[in-house]
């Protein structure tokens, strides 16, 4: 939905910027007013935050440099500051709270299904891709082990978090199929396997969701068992947000 694709399309330039600041060492200041933004449109803005304080620690990890050290620590306390800039003040991380607190009555804010395939197959992917980055004889980076850390631990804390994971899991994933392969030398062949697998992603995306499409919306069940226990005749005033 929205909401979903909102927290992705902040939290993929987050993980990318990240990533090459890897690389390459150069800060992406532009992330500060980025962060002023989203903690102004969307209350999911705590995740952006998370990549690039645990993406900072890895390069931190990774360099050991007293230098780089000193810059990250600026520039993901410049990110702190310009969360608590915003004409919402300080109260943006009270909100944080707040939420969580009422984690038991928001359904997508309630500790992740793994009993459904495709969250039960991420967590798979996620621990598959740490274990086989761990084994190889290039050992993954701090930085590329905290994210998936990460990546995973969004999974577990909440439904709303499994799209975070999927954004930090599809590089990583695709890192390690790169690197498993005999030979990189045959791109007519990788093209059709990507095309296969594009093919049999779209499929399985159109029967998800046109079986879903006209299932009925589920509520939480606090609020069934509340409205159960109402008296028969009482007049309930339900006025959307």
């Amino acid at each position: 939905d929205r909401d979903v694709t909102g927290v992705q399309t902040c939290a993929l330039p987050i993980f990318i910027a990240v990533m090459r600041m890897r690389t390459d060492g150069r800060i992406r200041w532009w992330l500060v007013p980025l962060m002023w933004v989203w903690v102004t449109a969307h209350g999911m803005w705590p995740v952006g935050l998370s990549i690039a304080g645990v993406g900072a620690l890895g390069i931190v990890l990774d360099t050991r440099s007293r230098e780089v050290t000193r810059r990250m620590v600026v520039f993901v306390g410049l990110l702190v500051v310009a969360a608590a800039a915003t004409p919402v003040g300080i109260k943006a991380y009270e909100a944080v709270l707040a939420v969580s607190s009422r984690r038991g009555y928001i359904s997508e804010w309630a500790p992740t299904d793994f009993m459904s395939p495709d969250n039960a197959l991420l967590a798979a992917c996620i621990v598959g891709v740490l274990v086989v980055g761990l084994r190889r004889p290039t050992r993954m980076s701090w930085t590329e082990t905290l994210l998936l850390v990460l990546g995973l631990g969004w999974a577990l804390y909440c439904s709303r978090g499994v799209p975070v994971a999927a954004v930090i899991l599809v590089p990583h994933l695709a890192r390690v199929l790169q690197q498993g392969m005999r030979t990189r030398r045959n791109h007519a062949s990788e093209r059709w396997v990507v095309g296969v697998l594009a093919v049999a992603a779209s499929a399985l995306l159109a029967v998800t969701a046109s079986s879903q499409s006209g299932a009925p919306f589920q509520s939480g069940s606090w609020e069934t068992t509340a409205l159960d226990a109402m008296p028969s005749g009482t007049v309930v005033l339900n006025e959307p947000s």
